[in-house]
């Protein structure tokens, strides 16, 4: 009997959004993912599946709608009324509400998949989902997929939705991790108890890359957080600016400095917090080798492939906010005024600055370039063929960076990369965006062997490869 798998990830659902000026564009009810969700599900209808989302099905970074205080048990501080609700339970449970109801014709879909007793869902947890660690929102999920069933009046079986919140494994057959544990941008440093205690309410303790998702980019609503296309050199930030902020009642200067001094002060806070392991976490591994049916010894081997956050790298740390520049530029500063008031021709005073002081800046940017947010497209295969050395996998997938790929690792190993559902900016602009390529893998497990299709519900990417 074969097993059939249909693997999606990064579909970034959130609250909608509909601004005339374009503001938060991504929010748009123009991108739901509906009905094209609907005709890739259909074509898996007669066959028993297990539709496995791999990570990042919610962002709950950059929900930004606030309840009235009056609705609420929990306090809301003034800081959340900009830039949205901080990551503990309750507050990560109302968010979750909020998306449930303004993207309920989605989750019909998934209580119509549930209708069947052979379906199965699996809810890989990524970075951007992590709320989901918190036991409430699962039961809060399955509860809302079962009253949509008892609305139309079908069968619902609440048992074949599961979360992981590490990775799915069928041995000999599939591995699906979402792979933001590789990249120190956006990794935990305790993924099975990514947990701190901040103002007497546990809290997920989030990565830089969510900090600032939630902090800066939910502010900054002219650019798309699910690209990498808002990366711009100085120029182009001022033009950006002037296009979209300088003639309107919208601010980008202020929210800026203020965000980035927020998600740096998270930062630090994480790391004085996230000093001591978590009570009992070694025992939470033992267990979820047993769970996983995998041996302790290569649950480890697996977890030092990932990176330590970035807030473990105070260099690193301060460099993504531009600390190191503005130290060194204070310091070529008082270069130029000490020369100034040195007896020296004055051509040495002009010369000195003008020509060293541009080339040290030069020298040190090379120097010190490091690891970038675009670095872990070319890590992750590297990442993928190691866990294919330490476990028994035909096919390793990842999601993550929104990229799609399919190739092999080995002669007995497929790696994939699973795309992402959510709105791009076109190629031709950064500044209007399109509909996501809606990438899926589908992958069937027959007599031993693997059929995998990478496809798009917009165009095909790849044909068939048997392995």
């Amino acid at each position: 009997m074969s097993q059939k798998y249909l693997i999606v990830s990064d579909l970034h659902l959130c609250d909608i959004e509909d601004n005339p000026d374009g503001w938060k564009a991504y929010k748009s009810s123009k991108y739901r993912i509906d009905s094209d969700f609907k005709e890739l599900l259909d074509q898996y209808k007669n066959t028993p599946t297990t539709l496995i989302f791999n990570g990042d099905v919610i962002d709950f970074d950059v929900i930004s709608d606030i309840p009235n205080q009056k609705d609420v048990t929990f306090d809301i501080y003034s800081g959340e009324k900009k830039r949205g609700l901080q990551p503990t339970e309750e507050k990560s449970l109302w968010k979750l509400n909020v998306v449930l109801n303004d993207q309920k014709p989605f989750f019909e879909l998934l209580s119509d998949f549930l209708s069947y007793k052979d379906n199965k869902i699996v809810y890989v947890i990524g970075n951007h989902d992590r709320e989901f660690h918190f036991h409430s929102l699962q039961i809060t999920l399955i509860e809302f997929l079962k009253n949509i069933a008892n609305e139309k009046k079908h069968q619902f079986y609440p048992e074949n939705l599961s979360f992981e919140p590490w990775f799915f494994y069928k041995e000999g057959e599939i591995y699906v991790e979402h792979g933001n544990q590789f990249d120190y941008y956006t990794s935990f440093r305790y993924i099975l108890d990514p947990i701190i205690i901040s103002k007497d309410k546990k809290e997920i303790a989030l990565s830089m890359g969510n900090l600032s998702n939630r902090y800066l980019l939910t502010s900054m609503g002219y650019f798309n957080p699910h690209s990498t296309d808002y990366i711009l050199n100085a120029f182009s930030y001022f033009w950006h600016w002037l296009k979209f902020y300088a003639f309107s009642k919208r601010g980008l200067v202020f929210n800026w400095i203020f965000g980035s001094l927020k998600v740096l002060g998270k930062m630090v806070e994480y790391r004085k917090k996230l000093r001591k392991k978590p009570k009992n976490y070694d025992e939470k591994i033992e267990e979820y080798a047993k769970q996983k049916a995998v041996s302790k010894d290569k649950i480890l081997k697996i977890a030092q492939l990932h990176q330590l956050p970035i807030i473990y790298n105070r260099f690193r740390m301060w460099k993504e906010f531009w600390i190191d520049r503005l130290f060194l530029a204070s310091l070529l500063i008082g270069g130029t005024i000490a020369l100034a008031l040195v007896p020296i021709p004055l051509w040495i005073k002009l010369m000195v600055p003008l020509s060293s002081f541009p080339l040290f800046f030069f020298i040190y940017e090379r120097i010190t370039q490091g690891e970038t947010i675009f670095s872990i497209e070319e890590k992750i295969p590297n990442y993928a063929k190691k866990i294919s050395e330490i476990i028994d996998t035909k096919v390793i997938i990842f999601g993550h960076t929104h990229k799609t790929r399919l190739f092999p690792l080995s002669n007995k190993t497929i790696f994939c990369d699973s795309g992402t559902w959510a709105p791009v900016y076109r190629h031709d602009t950064k500044e209007k965006l399109e509909d996501g390529l809606k990438n899926y893998i589908s992958i069937e497990i027959k007599d031993d062997k693997a059929l995998i299709e990478l496809g798009s519900c917009q165009k095909r990417e790849e044909g068939l490869i048997n392995l």
